[in-house]
C-alpha cells in the first residue's frame, strides 16, 4: 500500500482467533475503482468481515472486482434497477458458510446476502 509518494508499508493482517472478530460496514455508493481507498480507511486495523451496501455491481463483474487477502462470502446483485447490492467479503483462511437468502430479496426494498 502506497502512503505518499515516498513511503510505502505493508498491511498487517488481522489476528484470527477465538477471542473476537472485526466487522466492518459501509454504505460504498458504487465499488468501482473504491478498494484502495477503501482499505486506507480500515488501515492498519484491516477487519476480518467487511460488509458492503450499495456496491452498484452487476452479477459479470462481482468476480472481477477483488480485495487482497479477502474472499466473497456472499453478494446480492439487482438485476432489473441499476444500483443497490450488499457484499460480503471474508478475510482468507476463516471459514464461513454462505446463506441463501436469494428468495427474500426484493429489488429496492430488501437487497441482502448473509455469510
Amino acid at each position: 500500500m502506497v502512503l505518499n509518494d515516498r513511503q510505502t508499508t505493508k498491511i498487517k493482517q488481522p489476528v484470527v482467533n477465538d477471542n473476537y472478530i472485526r466487522i466492518f460496514h459501509q454504505n460504498i455508493r458504487s465499488l468501482r475503482n473504491k478498494t484502495h481507498e477503501l482499505l486506507s480507511h480500515m488501515f492498519p486495523d484491516l477487519p476480518h468481515v467487511i460488509c458492503l451496501t450499495e456496491h452498484h455491481l452487476h452479477v459479470q463483474e462481482v468476480g472481477f472486482i477483488s480485495i487482497d487477502n479477502y474472499t466473497i462470502g456472499a453478494d446480492y446483485c439487482r438485476t432489473v434497477s441499476q444500483g443497490g447490492g450488499s457484499m460480503i467479503y471474508v478475510l482468507k483462511g476463516l471459514k464461513f458458510s454462505k446463506v441463501d437468502l436469494k428468495d427474500f430479496c426484493k429489488e429496492k426494498d430488501l437487497e441482502v446476502c448473509a455469510s
